[in-house]
C-alpha cells in the first residue's frame, strides 16, 4: 500500500477558514503511520491569509509556496500544478482553503485504491455553510441541482460506464485525490480555465478518454465555508457560465451531454436569457405593446418555475430525510426564485458572450 501522501491545498483571499482548514487537515486519523505531506499554494492573496499560512509554515507543520513574481493571481489549476509538482506523494489529495475536510478524510480516500483500476477518486458535498445572501442560493442550489449530494451509492466512471449510465458525476477539484504518476501521464490539469470553474470536469474528461476508471464515494464529504453576497454570488454564476461554454465546447464530442446533469440548464440559460433581454428591449422600444399580454407571460413563467422549485426542493429534502427536511423546509421560495433568475441571467450572459466572441464575423 502507500507509504507517503501529498495533501495540496489552494489559497486565495480565505483568511476567514484557512485555520480551520489547516486544522481539519493537521488532525487526519492516522492509523497505518502514513507519511502525510502538507502542501499550501498561495496564489497571490492580499488579506491575513498569507501570514496565516506563514505561522504554520514557521512550526514545520506545513510547506508553503507563495506567489510573490506573478501580479495576477494564479489560476486555480495553475496552483494544483505548481503544487504537485512539489509533491513527494504517491497519492495527491486535493481541497481548497475555504473547505474543512472530516478527520477520515484521507482514510476514506485511500480505503477506495484497493483496486488496482483506480485511478482518481473524488467525494460528495454537504449543502455551503457561511453568510450572506449568495451562501443561500449556493445552499439550496446543491440541494435542488447537485448529483453529489442525492447520489447514495459509489459509482465508477470510465469509458464503459458513461456509455452504459443515465448520470455522470462532475468531480469536484477540493474533494478529490489521484495518482501521482497518473496525475502526470494526463499532463497535469488544464490551465484553460482562468477563474474557479471547470478545470476539474476537464480533468474528469481527459482520465475518462485515456482510459482510467475513477470513482466517486458519496460518502466523502466536506464542508465548503462559502461566504457570499450578490455580488460574489453574480461573480460565481458568471463564472461558472464560462465553465459551461468551456465544457460544452471541449467535450460535448466525446461525452453525451445528457450525461452532464448538473449542467442540464445549457438551454434554459441561453433562451431564458435572451427571452429577458428581448422583452426589455421590446418594451422600451415599443411603447404601444400591449402590456397585459407581456404580464400574463411573465406571471405564467414565474409559478412555473416556483413550482419547479418546491418540487425539486421537496425530492431532494425527503430524500435526505428530517435533519434537512425541518431545516430547509420553510424557506421564502420567492427569494429563492429571484437568486434563480439572476443566476440564469449572469450564467446565461457569459455563455452568449463567449459565443458571440466565437463567431467568424
Amino acid at each position: 500500500m502507500f507509504k507517503k501522501v501529498s495533501i495540496i491545498i489552494i489559497n486565495y483571499n480565505n483568511d476567514y477558514n484557512i485555520r480551520g482548514c489547516l486544522k481539519s487537515v493537521l488532525g487526519q486519523n492516522n492509523k497505518n503511520k502514513l507519511d502525510i505531506e502538507i502542501i499550501v499554494v498561495d496564489s497571490g492573496s492580499s488579506d491575513q491569509s498569507v501570514k496565516l499560512i506563514k505561522e504554520y509554515q514557521d512550526k514545520g507543520l506545513i510547506k508553503a509556496i507563495f506567489n510573490k513574481k506573478d501580479k495576477c493571481p494564479w489560476s486555480p489549476s495553475l496552483s494544483r500544478n505548481i503544487g504537485a509538482r512539489e509533491a513527494k506523494g504517491e497519492i495527491l489529495l486535493f481541497t481548497d482553503s475555504d473547505c474543512i475536510v472530516f478527520s477520515d478524510w484521507v482514510e476514506k480516500m485511500l480505503t477506495n485504491f484497493d483496486k488496482k483500476d483506480i485511478a482518481c477518486v473524488f467525494g460528495g458535498k454537504n449543502p455551503d455553510i457561511g453568510r450572506g445572501l449568495g451562501t443561500f442560493y449556493r445552499r439550496l442550489y446543491t440541494l435542488i441541482y447537485s448529483r453529489k449530494f442525492r447520489w447514495f451509492k459509489k459509482i465508477y466512471l470510465n469509458n464503459d460506464t458513461i456509455r452504459r449510465i443515465a448520470s455522470f458525476i462532475l468531480m469536484a477539484s477540493n474533494n478529490m485525490a489521484i495518482k501521482k504518476k497518473v496525475w502526470l501521464r494526463v499532463g497535469c490539469m488544464d490551465e484553460l480555465f482562468s477563474n474557479p470553474a471547470g478545470e476539474d470536469v476537464m480533468l474528469e474528461f481527459k482520465l475518462i478518454k485515456s482510459g482510467y476508471t475513477l470513482l466517486f464515494d458519496p460518502k466523502i464529504r466536506i464542508k465548503h465555508n462559502h461566504p457570499l453576497g450578490l455580488y460574489g454570488l453574480i461573480k460565481k454564476s458568471w463564472q461558472q457560465g464560462e465553465a459551461i461554454y468551456l465544457g460544452r465546447k471541449y467535450m460535448v464530442n466525446y461525452i453525451a451531454w445528457k450525461h452532464f446533469v448538473e449542467l442540464d440548464n445549457f438551454l434554459k440559460n441561453i433562451i431564458f436569457t435572451i427571452l429577458i433581454f428581448v422583452i426589455i428591449l421590446f418594451l422600451f422600444i415599443n411603447a404601444k405593446v400591449e402590456f397585459s399580454a407581456v404580464m400574463f407571460v411573465i406571471l405564467l413563467f414565474i409559478v412555473k418555475r416556483l413550482s419547479e422549485l418546491r418540487i425539486r426542493l421537496k425530492m431532494a429534502l425527503e430524500a435526505h430525510g428530517s435533519l434537512y427536511y425541518f431545516k430547509y423546509s420553510k424557506i421564502s421560495y420567492f427569494k429563492l426564485f429571484i437568486f434563480d433568475i439572476l443566476d440564469f441571467i449572469a450564467k446565461g450572459s457569459r455563455i452568449l458572450s463567449h459565443a458571440f466572441n466565437s463567431v467568424k464575423w
